[in-house]
């Protein structure tokens, strides 16, 4: 799978829903792998957890990690509202 496109559909995941994220591949020790998929966009997702299952419907071979701005995980009961609330309070300082 080509890795340009796994990091351009990460950035469309920034772009889009303001958070950064890591598309991971369970069968290579949850590393982040550049996957060939394209980006789900037919639902809203509430929480991180949402927003997991939903992608992992779509790509079950795969897994995804959601970052705060500071670069840790996100936990999976958090509102994606408040995921990217930290992104937005490093552009303001």
């Amino acid at each position: 799978m080509d890795k340009k496109t796994a990091k351009s559909i990460e950035a469309k995941i920034l772009r889009c829903e303001g958070f950064e994220v890591a598309i991971i591949d369970p069968q290579k020790n949850g590393r982040n792998v550049r996957s060939d998929c394209a980006f789900p966009t037919d639902y809203k997702p509430t929480t991180v957890d949402d927003f997991k299952k939903r992608f992992i419907e779509q790509y079950p071979q795969y897994d995804i990690s959601v970052y705060k701005a500071d670069g840790s995980k996100a936990s999976p009961q958090m509102q994606l509202c408040t995921v990217r609330a930290t992104y937005a309070q490093g552009k303001e300082d």
